[in-house]
């Protein structure tokens, strides 16, 4: 992003751009080239360029292409900070909530609403007979699932209503959301395996939610990475601060 004569502009290319095909507003990470901090921008989709690099198997999903911009001018209400506060930004209302837990909570709340999906897809093809050997699995699954979503209840709550902002909480919401995905992903696997065959024909709706839990389960904001930070915290502080 480049201030020029009080103009603002933006040019870059992003990879992974999910709904590009569809979105009215994509959001977007740019580095401010005039405080060289890294901001998030809310650009127009039509003001992008699609280039069609996601080409995957009969797994459509969302469609992640790749988007770039050259010189799209914005204003400055378009533009809001990933690690602070703020009130100017009227396109994308993020100062209402600490901004790098909720971006986790969004991905965990997209993953949850996945294999909820999948389960219910399965319970539409699965015969209704009490007597199926495979209602036990599918018990355990929906079991799993309730527990996430208890647990994103939860931890939603302690976000909205819980202390100011600290480091601390940031590193156990994201870990947190992290195991959410996680689950959402193993109860979206076994469906999927429960569905046998009839989950490989293109017009099966639980291949496409796998398909993408496996996208949104391995965004950067849930990664592997959340674990690992959560462990070294707990390690460093010796187990003085409470869980979630």
């Amino acid at each position: 992003m480049t201030h020029e004569l009080g103009v603002l502009r933006v040019s870059g290319r992003w990879d992974y751009v999910s709904g590009i095909c569809h979105a009215k507003w994509v959001l977007v990470h740019c580095e401010d080239e005039a405080s060289g901090r890294t901001v998030g921008v809310a650009l127009p989709a039509d003001a992008l360029r699609i280039d069609r690099t996601w080409r995957v198997m009969g797994l459509e999903g969302t469609g992640s292409h790749t988007a770039a911009a050259e010189g799209v001018v914005i204003r400055p209400e378009q533009v809001y900070p990933l690690d602070e506060f703020s009130d100017r930004s009227i396109l994308t209302r993020h100062h209402h909530l600490p901004q790098r837990m909720a971006f986790a909570l969004h991905i965990a709340a997209v993953c949850l609403g996945l294999a909820s999906g999948a389960v219910k897809d399965l319970v539409e093809m699965a015969p209704g007979s009490v007597r199926n050997p495979q209602a036990d699995h599918l018990g355990s699954l929906a079991a799993q699932l309730a527990v996430a979503e208890y647990a994103f209840e939860r931890v939603c709550d302690k976000v909205w209503f819980g202390e100011a902002e600290t480091d601390w909480r940031e590193i156990e919401v994201a870990g947190a959301a992290r195991a959410i995905c996680q689950t959402a992903l193993s109860v979206t696997q076994g469906v999927f395996s429960l569905a046998g065959s009839q989950a490989n024909f293109t017009a099966s709706p639980i291949q496409r939610r796998l398909r993408d839990v496996l996208a949104a389960s391995s965004h950067a904001n849930v990664d592997v990475r959340r674990f690992s930070t959560l462990g070294k915290a707990l390690i460093s502080q010796r187990g003085s601060h409470g869980g979630l």
